[in-house]
């Protein structure tokens, strides 16, 4: 079992399902325990009301429930289509929700769903919960570097995406961490690309939010290079960079 929860903070259950673009994941493993597997957080084009494609990222992770605070019948019967089950509850607490499905206990009935065409309302609560987390820009990918994340996990065997950090080395202060990944950390953001998950840790965030990613050779080197918006200024050796 597998539960995606809207969550626009990622504190509490957050209601205009097809407008959410940040996502709990929790995933139930065979003793009946919850974990924290993802934090999702799409841009604004895959939200559902915008995206309407069959390779949704919620589509593609084997989500079983969703739990919400609002959702409309045409939000409810797309996800069933795909096997989802929607769950609309106006409780506050993502895990005590999800352990109540766990247990099989009913939720509290959530509140009425108004569709409104004028959006003022529901733009001022998004606005309002995304000032508490600001909306991350995410990493992207060129294609030389997908290439060659999807070919490296192909010959591992093994491998969900791609992890990327930073850590205190050199003599600019930061360097990269680039590592591959079987399975995520309860708290890692998760962004995609290229049909490439990328995790990274929030405290890295910061530091590589907007990066591009690329996959270069120079001569007789290759390798992956960040190209980093966040880079004050980098040292001579290349090895790391201040921002």
């Amino acid at each position: 079992m597998r539960i995606a929860v809207t969550s626009q903070n990622f504190k509490t259950i957050t209601g205009h399902a097809g407008k959410s673009r940040r996502f709990l994941v929790y995933e139930v493993d065979a003793q009946g325990t919850a974990h924290e597997i993802e934090r999702m957080d799409l841009p604004k084009e895959l939200s559902l009301h915008e995206y309407h494609q069959d390779d949704h990222p919620l589509f593609t992770r084997n989500i079983t429930h969703l739990v919400t605070q609002g959702a409309g019948k045409g939000f409810i019967d797309r996800l069933a289509q795909q096997g989802i089950e929607v769950y609309v509850t106006s409780e506050g607490d993502p895990k005590v929700v999800v352990h109540k499905i766990i247990a099989g206990q009913t939720l509290a009935p959530g509140l009425p769903h108004e569709h409104h065409h004028d959006h003022e309302d529901h733009e001022d609560e998004e606005t309002k919960l995304e000032d508490e987390t600001p909306a991350h820009k995410g990493i992207v990918l060129t294609e030389a570097a997908a290439n060659r994340v999807r070919n490296y996990l192909a010959k591992r065997g093994k491998g969900i995406g791609v992890r990327l950090g930073v850590r205190t080395s050199g003599c600019s202060g930061l360097s990269y961490l680039l590592e591959f990944v079987d399975q995520p950390r309860e708290s890692d953001l998760s962004f995609e690309d290229r049909g490439i998950r990328v995790f990274i840790d929030p405290k890295s965030i910061i530091y590589l939010d907007g990066t591009e990613l690329d996959y270069v050779r120079e001569g007789l080197s290759e390798g992956f290079k960040f190209h980093n918006p966040n880079v004050r200024h980098s040292c001579g050796c290349g090895e790391s960079f201040a921002v």
